[in-house]
């Protein structure tokens, strides 16, 4: 098919991620194949032959193989949550796709440890780059969270070389100093090994074309400046009450421009494409109300009597007195008047 294309094949995924212990175990045909090889009962060993089977064939055609980081883990009853690295392919030419990254759980430093290993690795990182994530536990929202609750901010802060310098990530999960410090650090001689970052989008939950279009924008704007840009300028700032100043500085430029500027000529490429639209943010003070949205330049419309708003409502400005008997709903559109959820605020 490559051939007939015209296209090199130079890299194969395996894929192999996730797979559970005790595989293959009771069953007689691959009770019979270890017993003939001598292996028997050795069900890591027999799955260790397979990949070695696998990673022969593809080098025969000089093909790169490449997969989850799982093909370079030991087999236990960890599962997903294992930490030991065999040294099965040490020194082959294999490319790695480290996707499991839940803060705390101690697998955040992997693509480190197999980066000063020598291996050629891809960040995928759970905790920020999966699309089907969700960002918080409103029961609107459609998609997961076994990797954590991962908003807009979260892709955009994440420092691909050193994990923990992630203030914003750091504070939001309360990691401990102590935890940062035992896990390993990427050594600037290995900084090479850590090829790139790719962004994941996972179907579970996706239903229909809406909660697509919900999941990948403006997600893949904020992903692709985090690709494709320079580190900000927080990343290197030491004081912490100025790194903390510039970082919401620079966030706030970033979502300006999406929403201002980015957006809008979304809603007018290819006769236009959708996007989420996050509930506003609303709170009451000193009898006046206050809203926010997480792209500004979007129109917050607002309702008092207790109605969902909807794109005749009135534009929320700025702050304003509220009666005593206002009920206030408030709701995101886009500039085709296509509405999000909307969220009622609380006095």
């Amino acid at each position: 098919m490559y051939q007939e294309a015209g296209v090199e094949l130079n890299k194969f995924g395996v894929a192999a991620d996730e797979l559970p212990y005790g595989a293959w175990q009771k069953s007689p045909i691959c009770d019979k194949f270890m017993e003939d090889n001598s292996i028997a009962g050795n069900y890591n060993a027999l799955y260790e032959m397979m990949q070695k089977r696998v990673y022969n064939k593809l080098s025969s055609y000089d093909i790169t193989m490449t997969g989850w980081d799982d093909i370079l883990l030991k087999l236990t009853e960890r599962n997903q949550s294992e930490t030991q690295i065999k040294e099965f392919f040490k020194g082959d030419d294999i490319l790695l796709f480290v996707w499991k990254n839940d803060w705390g759980q101690g697998r955040q430093d992997m693509i480190y440890k197999y980066a000063n290993l020598g291996y050629k690795t891809v960040m995928s990182n759970s905790s920020a780059f999966y699309f089907d994530m969700v960002d918080d536990k409103d029961l609107d929202n459609v998609g997961l969270s076994w990797s954590g609750y991962a908003d807009y901010k979260d892709m955009w802060t994440v420092d691909v070389f050193d994990i923990f310098n992630d203030s914003y990530g750091v504070r939001k999960n309360n990691i401990s100093k102590e935890y940062i410090e035992s896990s390993e650090k990427l050594k600037s001689s290995n900084r090479n090994n850590i090829v790139g970052i790719q962004s994941q989008i996972w179907s579970e939950t996706i239903r229909n074309e809406d909660i697509l279009d919900y999941m990948f924008m403006p997600n893949i704007i904020v992903f692709s400046q985090k690709a494709w840009s320079k580190d900000p300028k927080w990343m290197s700032i030491q004081n912490q009450l100025e790194r903390e100043m510039t970082l919401n500085i620079e966030w706030n430029k970033l979502t300006n421009t999406i929403g201002q500027r980015v957006l809008p000529m979304i809603e007018n490429i290819y006769g236009g494409l959708s996007y989420d639209l996050p509930k506003p943010g609303g709170i009451i003070i000193n009898d006046s109300l206050y809203a926010n949205s997480a792209f500004p330049g979007l129109n917050i419309k607002y309702t008092l009597d207790g109605s969902i708003p909807n794109n005749e409502s009135m534009n929320y400005k700025n702050p304003f007195k509220l009666n005593p008997d206002d009920i206030v709903n408030l709701r995101l559109f886009d500039y085709r008047g296509r509405g999000g959820y909307s969220i009622q605020v609380d006095k």
